[in-house]
């Protein structure tokens, strides 16, 4: 107040206006008014926010309800609240493990050793089973033609009316082990025939074609014996093209073979291409020299 008398002072002295004594009446203009109305709510306004006791209406100092309004929530006070971020939080962990561990195995590094272990020894069983399976199914194969043959051979004999040898003594021939190859040498000496003749004891096993195992004797319907070469060049006898030429030549028409050749009853059975040739594959009839 003090200060807005002497604002008032000072403003009607510069206007030329003495100031108003006890006995001498001067009104105030609406201006004068509205400036003293203005000044003194600034005045009140800045001493109440400068003073924290000075009360207001209601209890309580504006600062404190100013403070009261804009103050955040304390978690610890709010209970619910409280367990929601606790909540939250742990589901973020949860959450971020999970993304860092994304990507990796947890097997142990020993376990795909292991695995590959596991999948080698079962290749090697199931190689080892197809091995005695082909090896069986040869023997099952040779014992059957043989029995065949015997049968074929009674049935002949049976319609020749010549007298018929007992099957039980033919399989005991058949077990009887084959003479030395010097013996059979002499033999073949003898008749005439290479001494290096081995279709009829031949055991050759031919990779050229997958899991295909070649038995010692092969033969078709009309029991001619297919003689298989080594390469397709020594016609079963360990002899080049022109000595295994030579030999048809000379032995093709032996009494003990029967109408030796290269190559055609193998292009007869096996209807390739290829093998219907001379000096590829030798073929004979049934009698050849024991070994």
């Amino acid at each position: 107040l003090q200060m807005s008398a002497h604002l008032l002072s000072a403003h009607s002295l510069a206007h030329g206006n003495p100031l108003p004594g006890p006995n001498r009446h001067c009104p105030l203009s609406p201006v004068h008014a509205l400036l003293m109305g203005f000044i003194c709510g600034m005045m009140l306004a800045f001493a109440t926010f400068r003073q924290p006791h000075i009360q207001v209406a209601g209890g309580g100092s504006t600062q404190m309800i100013m403070r009261q309004l804009i103050q955040i929530p304390n978690p610890s006070e709010m209970p619910g609240v409280g367990q929601g971020l606790a909540e939250v939080k742990s589901r973020y962990e949860r959450v971020k493990l999970l993304l860092d561990n994304f990507g990796q195995s947890d097997q142990k590094p020993e376990e795909p050793n292991a695995l590959q272990k596991l999948q080698i020894g079962i290749s090697s069983k199931c190689a080892d089973l197809q091995s005695g399976f082909q090896s069986f199914s040869a023997e099952v194969q040779s014992g059957f033609q043989s029995n065949w043959n015997r049968m074929t051979d009674g049935i002949r004999g049976l319609a020749g009316g010549g007298p018929q040898e007992p099957l039980a003594t033919a399989a005991a021939k058949e077990a009887t082990p084959a003479p030395a190859k010097a013996e059979t040498r002499d033999a073949s000496t003898q008749t005439g025939l290479p001494s290096e003749w081995t279709c009829n004891s031949m055991f050759y096993k031919s990779m050229r074609y997958t899991g295909i195992i070649w038995l010692p004797i092969r033969r078709n319907a009309n029991k001619d014996i297919e003689c298989m070469s080594k390469n397709g060049k020594d016609c079963g006898w360990q002899k080049l093209e022109t000595e295994c030429r030579g030999l048809i030549q000379k032995y093709g028409n032996h009494p003990e073979l029967n109408n030796l050749s290269c190559g055609e009853m193998h292009f007869r059975v096996w209807k390739e291409t290829g093998y219907d040739v001379e000096d590829h594959w030798c073929q004979t009839g049934q009698k050849l020299i024991p070994i």
